[in-house]
């Protein structure tokens, strides 16, 4: 049934490998927030996702200063401190209607199912990808820089996480699915 997309997440995920070690490995560090991946950046780590021809994407200059000032937000799965980072009033309809306008704070999703989640090690750095479906029936296509342990396919989570841009790939049905993207910052189960 989602074919398509698992062909999708095949690539994106062999994207981010040709992305990453096309880096010179005498630049590997620690694993810390102000570089990762060979000496890559947040910043640098998501925009391996932009020109994507299965699913393009353009990262809003606004998203791509967020992560650049606060990288702290995406290379751990944070629990705390997230409200001064966050517009609770954003939601998917407010977002779609002007993209360019966000991207300097996270959204929230109080509640939504897991449509599918894989997770892939490259070069020691977890990378986590997520589909997303809230109350509403909207599409989120989250990918994480860590690990969001205890979470499967099927499950229900909240999550915090930065708008990046919208996509759209052709689904199953023969029609288009349009979603917005988002860089994880924290993704918690709640059943």
């Amino acid at each position: 049934m989602y074919k398509k997309y698992i062909l999708i997440l095949i690539s994106l995920i062999l994207l981010f490998s040709l992305c990453l070690t096309g880096c010179s490995e005498t630049e590997t560090t620690s694993g810390g927030s102000d570089s990762l991946y060979y000496g890559m950046s947040v910043l640098e780590v998501f925009e391996c996702l932009e020109g994507e021809a299965d699913m393009p994407l353009i990262i809003t200059d606004k998203a791509k200063s967020m992560l650049e000032e606060n990288p702290e937000l995406f290379d751990k799965n944070n629990t705390g401190g997230l409200d001064e980072f966050t517009d609770y009033g954003l939601d998917y309809r407010t977002i779609m209607k002007n993209i360019n306008m966000y991207g300097d704070k996270l959204m929230y999703i109080p509640e939504a199912y897991v449509i599918s989640v894989t997770e892939d090690d490259i070069d020691g750095q977890t990378i986590t990808e997520m589909e997303l479906m809230d109350a509403d029936e909207k599409n989120y296509y989250v990918v994480g820089l860590t690990s969001y342990d205890g979470i499967y396919e099927d499950d229900i989570v909240e999550c915090y996480a930065l708008p990046l841009g919208e996509t759209s790939y052709e689904n199953i049905g023969g029609g288009t699915t349009i979603s917005l993207v988002l860089a994880g910052s924290c993704i918690t189960k709640l059943y």
